[in-house]
């Protein structure tokens, strides 16, 4: 499934690759960032679901598959029974891999990504389909899902910070698991499962020769080469520029440089008054709820810019204030 055939907005969630000459285009922003999907490389591989790219690589005693060994095999045949249930097919690709141990010690996460696939699909909060969860970073950071739409053979990857299973009970969440859920904060990632799988591997694999001082592979030196033609992602103005509501970016920011002096300004898009309606996480998510339930109106609509996507707009809200 292409980027513009999915009903999310686009993105790339992955570790900064300043360390290997990639500042402009993968600065450091913390644990993950969101980068621009459109400056990725193009990966010029035919992907077939044999995981061929992997037969010559070495394994590894630490690797994605370590976390949930015992449990993978089992939850593969519960997930595969409830897809079935439903009329729903897994992609070959993804069964082939989760069932193949050798593939998984092959792979290893510099953030210590684990495989954690699901028992059953949950339904997306958008668009008509499925998401299955597969992938979970060790701190609960962030989950990478299959989305399978309905009555369509098609498949792609999307990154949430949110976390959707079955048995999880969104009313009374686990420590450290946010509840409710904001839909803009799922973001397609890979048309495919197999492609996504490629390029986490060569994006680790690239960190982890410049941690252990070791040599790029062929494929990480190209990657890089295509990648520093790219123009500097533009998905990371200063977040403190940015309204905590809608992430529209201000003249200036809005609480300060020091983050705690409001200017008390209003939002030409959500209408917040900056140090009044959005003073603290509660206020501010409900202020925002209340904005999208009503459509979403900017207070001067004057200025609101042509082809406005609020999805994309929301990206530059920090992380602590979704």
């Amino acid at each position: 499934m292409k980027a513009d055939e999915s009903p999310f907005p686009s993105g790339w969630y992955g570790t900064s690759l300043e360390c290997v000459g990639l500042k402009e285009q993968r600065p450091n922003v913390g644990t993950y960032g969101l980068y621009e999907f459109s400056n990725l490389p193009l990966i010029d591989k035919s992907f077939d679901g044999s995981f061929n790219w992997l037969d010559s690589e070495v394994t590894h005693s630490r690797n994605i598959g370590n976390e949930m060994r015992t449990s993978i095999q089992k939850s593969i045949i519960e997930l595969t029974k409830s897809c079935e249930s439903i009329g729903t097919e897994l992609p070959r690709s993804f069964i082939q891999f989760l069932t193949t141990l050798h593939l998984h010690n092959c792979i290893r996460s510099a953030t210590d990504c684990f495989l954690d696939p699901s028992n059953g699909p949950v339904q997306s909060p958008i668009g008509d389909g499925f998401l299955i969860r597969f992938l979970a970073d060790s701190q609960a950071c962030g989950f990478w899902y299959l989305y399978i739409p309905k009555k369509i053979n098609d498949h792609c990857v999307v990154m949430s910070h949110y976390f959707f299973d079955p048995d999880y009970d969104r009313d009374n969440p686990p420590d450290g698991f946010v509840d409710g859920v904001d839909p803009n904060e799922i973001v397609f990632c890979a048309p495919s499962f197999e492609e996504f799988l490629y390029r986490f591997w060569l994006e680790n694999e690239l960190s982890f020769s410049y941690f252990n001082e070791t040599q790029q592979n062929l494929s990480g030196k190209k990657y890089i080469e295509q990648y520093s033609t790219a123009p500097a992602d533009k998905l990371y103005i200063d977040s403190k520029m940015a309204c905590r509501v809608c992430g529209k970016i201000q003249p200036e920011p809005p609480w300060g440089e020091d983050g705690a002096s409001p200017t008390y300004s209003i939002c030409d898009c959500c209408g917040v008054e900056f140090g009044y309606e959005d003073a603290n996480l509660e206020s501010l998510r409900r202020y925002r709820n209340n904005w999208l339930a009503t459509g979403m109106p900017w207070f001067r609509p004057k200025e609101k810019p042509n082809g406005w996507s609020y999805e994309l707009q929301f990206m530059n809200v920090p992380q602590e204030f979704r």
